[in-house]
């Protein structure tokens, strides 16, 4: 099972997805470091005296990834269970219980169809993403964003209830992330409004590539939103879809972008 294991961590480095070995569970569910039972994270954070830094120790080296998962734990004979370090030009949803998706769906999001493992309480959504999108925990009931600076569990690696993760979608089919997901991880930045005018000319004049539309969208919406009425804003971003993405966002989601925006600057005018 431990080749299973390796074979895993190393094609997610090929795909520059860096990983690290993490505790997996003893029989009974309680993680097999020395706080066994009495660890509060089982089979969830990394072996320290291989990864001494944590998912900072993340590698895409293939002989480093040979040399940590070359023998199993040695009390459970258990392989190291495998964690991704999340890269920056990736973003994982985390859905955690059965409503979830009811959650996002709730606001009027979709998750497009992409890389998708089945966890053992719901799923892992992997999404390619133009700019970093931040972590963001409880971001919806039982919804978490995982980006830079995080971690998640990858198949085949065993979760301490026993369920064993899967991919259900390659992540060969990782699709972009949705406009929301930048709007909804993204904290509100303090400083967008002091861009240098010759900065937003650059943003607002170049060609989008389709990889970026998402992401330029969110802050051309920004831009727009904080400074004119919705009335005046929605046509404006509208037109500037038009002339400069490549191809234009479809209008329903062009339309979650301007409705995250509005919404997000009418919480911070206090709502009026």
């Amino acid at each position: 099972m431990s080749g299973e294991h390796l074979h895993a961590a190393l094609g997610l480095a090929k795909l520059g997805i860096p990983c690290f070995p993490v505790w997996p569970p003893a029989p009974g569910g309680a993680c097999s470091c020395v706080r066994g039972a009495q660890c509060d994270r089982p089979a969830k954070h990394p072996v320290s005296f291989m990864a001494r830094r944590g998912f900072r120790d993340a590698s895409l080296d293939p002989a480093m990834l040979r040399d940590w998962w070359a023998r199993p734990e040695y009390k459970t004979r258990r392989p190291w269970n495998v964690a991704a370090a999340v890269p920056a030009s990736w973003c994982v949803v985390d859905l955690d219980t059965p409503t979830a998706a009811e959650a996002v769906h709730a606001q009027g999001w979709t998750l497009p169809a992409t890389a998708t493992v089945k966890t053992a309480r719901g799923r892992h959504y992997w999404y390619t993403t133009a700019v970093p999108v931040p972590r963001a925990v409880g971001v919806l009931s039982g919804v978490d964003v995982c980006g830079p600076g995080g971690y998640v569990l990858c198949p085949p690696s065993l979760h301490a209830s026993g369920a064993r993760y899967e991919w259900e979608v390659p992540l060969s089919e990782a699709a972009e992330a949705p406009s929301w997901l930048y709007e909804l991880a993204r904290p509100v930045p303090a400083a967008e409004g002091t861009r240098e005018p010759n900065e937003w000319g650059k943003v607002l004049g170049e060609l989008v590539p389709e990889g970026q539309r998402n992401a330029t969208a969110a802050k051309v919406a920004g831009l727009l939103f904080r400074r004119l009425p919705a009335e005046a804003a929605w046509p404006m971003l509208d037109a500037w879809n038009v002339a400069r993405c490549r191809p234009p966002l479809d209008g329903d989601e062009l339309a979650h972008v301007a409705a995250s925006i509005a919404a997000r600057e009418l919480a911070r005018r206090g709502g009026q």
